[in-house]
């Protein structure tokens, strides 16, 4: 069974673009070329635009933790200039509705 991992990014003020542009240039490119990854979505807060939600859907936990271990340090480095706070997330399960 797939699971979803859902992470949120807030930027610093005046770094929405340059968060943005990491994430579609650093950070989905290399979600979505693990293995193990089914998609990858990003998605900006109408309400804030400072605020990003990824959703990624993996084959398992173990594939999306394979994949953070992959990430060059410099990238995790040069993310941090560009956040306002740590970036939250978890892992969720799918609900089907029940067989009739």
């Amino acid at each position: 069974m797939s699971i979803a991992r859902i992470g949120e990014f807030h930027a610093q003020e005046g770094q929405t673009e340059a968060l943005r542009d990491f994430i579609m240039t650093h950070v989905v490119p290399g979600i979505a070329d693990s293995p193990g990854c089914a998609s990858c979505q990003v998605w900006q807060s109408e309400d804030d635009p400072r605020r990003f939600t990824i959703i990624e859907i993996w084959e398992s936990r173990e594939a999306h933790r394979a994949s953070v271990r992959q990430i060059p340090p410099e990238l995790i480095q040069q993310v941090r200039t560009l956040i306002a706070d740590p970036p939250t997330g978890g892992y969720y399960q799918p609900l089907f509705p029940p067989s009739s």
